[in-house]
């Protein structure tokens, strides 16, 4: 996967990420809480390191499905923390 530097402290994600507004509100039918977490994992299977998300989105819910543990933040983590 290729990577992008993103803002001033030059933040390595990879060049595509996953759009998370979805899973929550603006674009019917949003998937059940497993269906959003297994989208999660397959981007993280594929090297996506970048999840536009934001608080506003269902008070938090997209989050709460990254943060998983199985999921997003806590892979991302270990494989970056192996490439240093």
């Amino acid at each position: 996967m290729k990577t992008r530097f993103l803002g001033k402290d030059k933040l390595e994600v990879s060049a595509i990420g996953l759009g998370c507004m979805g899973f929550t509100q603006s674009y019917p039918p949003y998937p059940d809480r497993k269906g959003a977490i297994e989208t999660i994992c397959k981007a993280v299977d594929l090297d996506v390191t970048f999840f536009d998300t934001a608080e506003v989105y269902s008070y938090g819910k997209n989050e709460d499905f990254i943060r998983n543990k199985p999921t997003g933040w806590a892979r991302v983590y270990n494989s970056l923390s192996k490439e240093k």
